[in-house]
């Protein structure tokens, strides 16, 4: 009955405890431990993947993720771990016999049956809200390619107001490679669910097949080596695992239970849409100079045909109500592409703002000591290359050095040094990561009330 429980993550009678045990045996596998100093970014290493396994000690897996959360540290937990679940079901061999091992650990038997089982757990956790906003209405092909259209458009604009973002000062570099490596570090595995959708029951339906292989072929190609050329880092094979955003993996991971479940047949399709509309706004848009100018585009009239030719003829066969469920699919990941742009807007913002999250830093020190308020915190004493997997926290801290020295990232290539007596303010649900430079660094992580943040936050601005 326990494991009956597990499989329907719906029934309230699941054994929280028994999940967490679950989850914390999946993740105790040698290629998911935390990260040393030295793999922040791991080259020709597929199989690492430091997936912070002392954190599910504590993180409340229970209430399904909403908005709010989406970019919470169980957000993050789960779509890293769903993740490594989806890149277990294909085949990779190592680029050496130095991994081996490492390969034999991800594809173990123990890891896929864990791995199976704890899935759908994470999944509902994962999307039940989200698919909850999502409810089909009636529509034919005429409204469903209409909305279709107008997502095109508000893909384009949202693309070229991100990339304006990424390429401006400060810290331009560091915002273009972490926007980049949203993208192209799991374009493969986006690349890998759309495959499926498209080459599986639609063989059945004369036409339907083709038609997803056209849409798929017509997303212009890149040429990753000359993106990692320009941005000076790598962006194959996960090597930069630790800095995709909980918002980016969730769409991959979205794009995989939809190939993946039967009973989201028809909503794959409007995935598969989705993805290629989305796919195509981001190449235009943001990586123009990777790829083949010569290439087609994709018009609004060539998309709606493709569109039509997909779903016409599975709408002969089952009825007009399949364009309801089509583009159910579409607004689901059209929504969940909404919670991921706004993950990265506010990681970018808080990369371009780091220096005035340092003095923000300072204020808020400045009125805990001047007021003498008693202000919960944590204190760490830390060797040297002392490491911090990438993370986020789900509270407003501040990072004070009382002694040693510590660098502080939150994008690949990004180092703020902090020395004693420096100290920076860490939003919520912002990824980061940090390590000890020293022989030891003592430092502190004053935990600070929602409510100081609007007005401090403001302030700070206006004195900019």
């Amino acid at each position: 009955m326990l494991l009956e429980n597990l499989l329907l993550p719906g029934n309230n009678a699941v054994d929280a405890e028994t999940v967490r045990s679950l989850l914390k045996e999946f993740a105790a596998a040698p290629v998911y431990r935390s990260a040393a100093v030295e793999e922040l970014i791991l080259e020709d290493d597929y199989f690492r993947r430091p997936l912070r396994p002392e954190d599910l000690e504590f993180i409340d897996f229970s209430t399904p993720l909403d908005r709010s959360l989406a970019s919470s540290l169980s957000a993050l937990a789960t779509h890293r771990m769903l993740l490594c679940i989806h890149d277990a079901q294909s085949i990779r061999l190592p680029r050496d016999g130095q991994k081996w091992s490492a390969f034999l650990d991800f594809y173990s038997d123990r890891n896929r049956i864990l791995g199976e089982i704890v899935r759908p757990f994470l999944e509902h956790h994962a999307f039940d809200r989200l698919e909850q906003t999502t409810v089909p209405t009636a529509i034919d092909f005429d409204a469903a390619a209409a909305r279709i259209m107008e997502t095109r458009a508000q893909r384009l604009e949202t693309e070229a107001r991100m990339g304006g973002l990424a390429s401006s000062p400060p810290n331009a570099k560091e915002k273009r490679r972490m926007q980049l490596v949203q993208f192209f570090g799991l374009a493969d595995e986006r690349r890998r669910a759309l495959e499926a959708i498209a080459g599986g029951w639609l063989s059945e339906v004369s036409g339907a097949a083709a038609a997803a292989r056209a849409l798929l072929d017509s997303v212009p190609a890149a040429d990753e080596t000359r993106v990692a050329d320009e941005i000076g880092c790598p962006i194959h094979s996960h090597a930069c695992w630790q800095f995709y955003l909980p918002g980016s993996l969730a769409m991959a991971n979205l794009l995989h239970y939809l190939a993946s479940r039967g009973r989201n047949a028809l909503r794959s399709l409007g995935a598969l849409m989705f993805a290629v509309v989305a796919a195509d706004a981001f190449l235009r848009q943001n990586a123009q100079s990777f790829i083949d100018g010569s290439a087609p585009a994709l018009t609004p009239d060539k998309l709606r045909a493709l569109f039509r030719d997909l779903v016409a003829p599975i709408a002969e066969r089952w009825g007009e109500s399949v364009w309801s469920e089509v583009s159910a699919g579409f607004q689901l990941c059209a929504a969940a592409q909404a919670i991921a742009d706004e993950d990265l807007t506010r990681q970018l913002s808080w990369i371009s703002g780091i220096e005035r999250y340092k003095k923000l830093a300072q204020t808020i020190q400045a009125k805990i000591d001047n007021e003498r308020i008693a202000i919960d915190r944590e204190t760490f004493e830390e060797p040297r290359e002392m490491c911090s997997t990438t993370h986020v926290h789900d509270d407003q801290r501040l990072v004070v050095i009382e002694s040693g020295e510590m660098v502080f990232w939150g994008a690949p290539g990004m180092r703020v040094h902090l020395a004693p007596g420096e100290m920076i303010l860490v939003p919520r649900q912002r990824l980061h990561g940090s390590s000890v430079m020293s022989d030891i660094c003592v430092y502190h992580q004053p935990i600070i009330p929602e409510e100081w943040i609007g007005a401090l936050v403001g302030s700070a601005a206006t004195q900019s």
